[in-house]
C-alpha cells in the first residue's frame, strides 16, 4: 500500500506516510472535542512520554517514538471529529475495513494465485512451503496475521448487516484472509481466530437466535479454508490442528519472550518509577544479552508494548497504557450488554485481538496495526454513549 523507497524496514516509510495524514485534515481541528475519558487516559500517557524526554537515556531515540505516539494521538483525535462531523455509519465503515483486509489477504496469497496460474490446481507438485514469501504488503508475516485477525470482525459484522447476495460475496472474501492466516499458522493469530469465533458463535445463539442463520456464511468459509489450508501444506507439523495442539507454555516454544520478559522485569525492579526514556528499551536490552554471544540476534524489543512501556515509563506508563486498553474494552462490553448492539461485539472482538497480539509481540511498531489501534479508539470513543 505504501512504498518502501529502498528502507529496509518498510514500518519506516509507513510511518512517514501516517505524519502527513494529519496534514490532509488540518482544517477538521477547530472541530475537535477531547472531552472524554478514553481521550483523557490516552494523553495522561502521552504526557508521560514527553516527560520521559527529561530523563532519557537516549534522547534522539526517544524523540522519533514520541512523534510516532503524537502522530497516533493525533490520527485519533482528527478521526473522532470525522466521524462526529460526517455521520459514517459502522456498516459501512466495517465494508471499508474488510476491502482492505481484501487487499493485504490477495497479495499476501499471490505466491499461490501465481502457483495455480502455471501448475492449475494440482498441489501435488508443492514439496515445501515458504512461509515468509506470504508475508504480503507487511515486512513480516506475524505483522500480516496479526492484521488479518484484528480486521476481520468487521467482515462478520458486513455478513450480518447485508442483504442476501452480499451476505454471500463478503463470505468469499472471508476465506482468503482466513486461508492466508491458516497457511502461515501464526498461534497467537490462531488463538485470537479461535477466541473470537467462540465467543462471536455464543454470543449469536444466546442473545441473537433469530439472525443465527448468518453465522452459516462466516463458519463454512472457514471450514472451507482449513481444508484447503491443509491439503497445500506438505509438512503436517504445519497443519493447523496439529499446530494448535502444539502450542506449548514453555521459553523455547515462545521464541524466547519468557526470557525477554524476565529481562524487563528484572530492569522494572530496578527502575520502578523512572524507566530509561520512551523508545529507548531497544537499547538497554542489547546489555542482557552478553551471555548469549553471537548465537543470537539481539532483539529491540520485549515481545509486550505494555511490558516495554513500562521499562521505558516506570510502573506508571506501563499500566496507563494497559488501563487504556482495559478501559476500552470494558466500555465496548457495556454497551453491548446495555444495547445488544452487535458494533460493540464487533469492537470487542477486535480489540480483544489486537490485546492479545501486544500481549505477545510489538505492534505499536508496525503502522499497519497502529493504524486499526486508531480506528478502534476513535470508534469507541464515537459510539460511547456516556459522553
Amino acid at each position: 500500500m505504501v512504498p518502501s523507497l529502498g528502507a529496509l524496514d518498510k514500518g519506516n516509510t509507513q510511518w512517514l506516510f501516517l505524519s502527513f495524514v494529519p496534514l490532509m485534515f488540518i482544517k477538521n481541528l477547530k472541530h475537535i472535542n477531547l472531552y472524554n475519558k478514553i481521550i483523557y487516559i490516552y494523553a495522561f500517557f502521552i504526557l508521560q512520554c514527553i516527560i520521559s524526554l527529561v530523563y532519557t537515556n537516549n534522547i534522539n531515540v526517544s524523540i522519533i517514538d514520541l512523534s510516532r505516539h503524537l502522530i497516533l494521538f493525533l490520527l485519533v483525535t482528527l478521526l473522532v471529529s470525522l466521524l462526529k462531523n460526517n455521520k459514517f455509519t459502522f456498516y459501512r465503515i466495517s465494508v471499508v475495513i474488510s476491502l482492505f483486509l481484501l487487499y493485504e489477504s490477495t497479495a499476501s496469497l499471490s505466491p499461490l494465485f501465481h502457483f495455480i496460474y502455471n501448475n492449475g490446481l494440482d498441489f501435488s507438485l508443492i514439496s515445501s512451503i515458504n512461509i515468509d514469501s506470504l508475508k504480503g504488503v507487511t515486512g513480516n508475516r506475524n505483522i500480516t496475521t496479526a492484521s488479518i485477525v484484528i480486521k476481520l470482525p468487521f467482515v462478520i459484522y458486513s455478513i450480518y448487516y447485508s442483504k442476501p447476495f452480499f451476505k454471500i460475496v463478503f463470505g468469499i472474501l472471508l476465506f482468503f484472509p482466513s486461508l492466508s492466516l491458516l497457511i502461515i499458522n501464526s498461534r497467537a493469530a490462531l488463538l485470537s481466530l479461535i477466541l473470537i469465533l467462540l465467543i462471536l458463535i455464543l454470543t449469536v445463539l444466546v442473545n441473537h437466535f433469530k439472525k443465527s442463520l448468518n453465522l452459516l456464511f462466516i463458519v463454512i468459509p472457514i471450514t472451507l479454508s482449513i481444508l484447503f489450508a491443509n491439503s497445500l501444506v506438505p509438512d503436517k507439523s504445519l497443519n493447523t490442528a496439529q499446530r494448535i495442539e502444539s502450542i506449548e507454555f514453555s521459553n523455547e516454544s515462545s521464541s524466547q519472550r519468557f526470557f525477554l520478559w524476565e529481562n524487563a522485569f528484572d530492569y522494572i525492579s530496578k527502575n520502578p518509577f523512572i524507566g530509561c526514556g520512551i523508545g529507548n528499551w531497544k537499547i538497554e536490552s542489547a546489555a542482557y544479552w552478553g551471555s548469549y554471544g553471537d548465537r543470537y540476534l539481539v532483539p529491540f524489543h520485549a515481545h509486550n508494548d505494555f511490558i516495554e512501556f513500562t521499562t521505558e515509563l516506570g510502573i506508571m506508563g506501563g499500566l496507563t497504557y494497559l488501563f487504556l486498553f482495559l478501559f476500552v474494552l470494558y466500555k465496548s462490553l457495556v454497551q453491548y450488554i446495555k444495547t445488544r448492539d452487535l458494533k460493540f461485539l464487533i469492537l470487542l472482538l477486535s480489540l480483544t485481538a489486537l490485546f492479545i497480539d501486544s500481549s505477545l509481540n510489538f505492534p505499536f511498531e508496525r503502522p499497519i496495526i497502529q493504524v486499526m489501534f486508531v480506528v478502534l479508539i476513535a470508534l469507541n470513543i464515537n459510539y460511547d454513549a456516556d459522553e
